[in-house]
């Protein structure tokens, strides 16, 4: 069943029992879903402009993108029929999915925010995009 959505919504077991038609997304479905490419592009396109500017633009740049997304996420998200509820995980992850995707990249180190480590910040970013999937499951035990 395909759903009336602007974005690539997360189907889960709680959705496959609200709507039998849908079939649960598989493990790898959901790593790929759950990143915000299209606020991690939007952030690339600004980045190197913004670092060059220094700290404030940066910052500026960065809090716009953090704001962003969880507006785009509910909106692109939002089953138009309203025959699945909203996917609040998806929308709260993609905000943390952001914040570490920058944290990542090592523009906080270019302005001198944070103690860039790139291996510290590259084992984050796998962790935390390979066990995602995993939280949800445990959000959706929590909240049956």
């Amino acid at each position: 069943m395909e759903t009336n959505t602007l974005l690539h919504r997360v189907f889960t077991e709680k959705d496959t029992r609200e709507e039998p038609e849908i079939k649960a997304d598989n493990y790898l479905q959901k790593v790929v879903k759950y990143i915000p490419g299209e606020i991690i592009a939007f952030y690339l396109v600004f980045n190197k402009f913004a670092i060059e500017d220094g700290r404030t633009a940066f910052l500026l740049l960065f809090f716009i993108g953090l704001t962003l997304t969880p507006f785009y996420k509910y909106f692109g998200l939002k089953d138009q029929p309203k025959k699945l509820s909203t996917p609040w995980f998806q929308i709260i992850i993609s905000i943390f999915s952001f914040a570490i995707w920058v944290f990542a990249l090592g523009d906080f180190n270019e302005v001198e925010l944070l103690n860039y480590n790139p291996f510290y910040a590259s084992l984050i970013l796998a962790t935390f995009t390979l066990t995602t999937p995993i939280l949800e499951q445990l959000f959706e035990l929590r909240s049956k």
